[in-house]
């Protein structure tokens, strides 16, 4: 379930996101790549800032 959701703002989007099952066993994990940034909180919270300027094709 979507709880939040920036698509623009200043480049970047930020998405926030419950799920109903666990995802991850651990408290806080995160994984980075060069245009995005994840961190699940308590398995089920998922938060991404995304660099959305990397993803353009203009």
């Amino acid at each position: 379930m979507e709880i939040f959701s920036i698509k623009r703002l200043f480049g970047f989007g930020l998405f926030v996101e419950l799920l109903e099952t666990k995802a991850s066993d651990f408290i806080i994990e995160t994984t980075s790549t060069d245009h995005d940034r994840e961190v699940w909180l308590f398995g089920r919270l998922h938060l991404v800032i995304s660099n959305e300027k990397a993803y353009s094709l203009s």
